[in-house]
């Protein structure tokens, strides 16, 4: 048997927390290591439980979701985040973004997707719930320079264009490679090159560069 994808769970509302214990318990390839009831709380135990994947609430008390990300992705930058979050404005969906997480799961649809999630994740993937994505790509306003990303997109080619987009529509190597009629492998290069050109660690910042491109 493979082994599990360790999480913990950082959520202030106890019985939400209690909730989405049982849905991670009952997926066979994920073990709840420790939950958290907010960031510090989260530290802590983050410190004593070094964990794969950690699924945090952004509002909560003493600290919240984004300074928690910042402090985890200090401690360790290849920890991988998922927020799970409830009607939140752009400005704090991209400040979560750009603290390190990788994906966003609405509270109202956590238990049909955040298994998918934590996998995705885990397998340095994003994930963005569908109405959060578009949200995101629609109504943001710029966070970088205009200057800025034009200068990069002067070095982009039109394909790395067009895959970078795929990326950040959350279409895997297969998927992108089908709909251009080209190879995975080449996608692969097609992606390691715009991690080196937008100097990217993961997919994660493809993305983050994304939303900032056509917010």
């Amino acid at each position: 048997m493979a082994e599990r994808i360790k999480v913990m769970l950082v959520e202030d509302n106890q019985l939400f927390r209690m909730g989405l214990s049982v849905v991670i318990k009952n997926c066979p390839d994920l073990q709840l290591v420790t939950t958290a009831s907010h960031g510090k709380d989260a530290l802590i135990k983050y410190r004593q439980y070094p964990v794969d994947v950690v699924i945090t609430d952004l509002v909560m008390p003493v600290m919240n979701g984004v300074e928690l990300c910042r402090v985890l992705k200090e401690l360790n930058s290849n920890v991988k985040i998922l927020a799970v979050t409830g009607d939140e404005d752009e400005k704090r969906l991209l400040e979560v973004v750009h603290a390190g997480a990788m994906g966003f799961v609405k509270k109202t649809d956590v238990a049909d997707e955040v298994t998918k999630a934590v996998k995705s994740i885990y397998n340095d993937n994003v994930y963005f719930s569908p109405e959060i994505f578009q949200r995101l790509v629609t109504n943001l306003k710029q966070p970088i320079s205009k200057l800025s990303v034009a200068n990069i997109n002067h070095t982009l080619t039109t394909r790395e264009m067009e895959i970078l987009k795929c990326i950040a529509e959350e279409m895997t190597n297969k998927e992108i490679a089908g709909m251009l009629y080209i190879s995975p492998r080449t996608v692969d290069t097609h992606r390691r090159n715009l991690l080196q050109k937008l100097n990217a660690k993961n997919t994660a910042g493809l993305v983050r560069y994304y939303v900032s491109m056509v917010g």
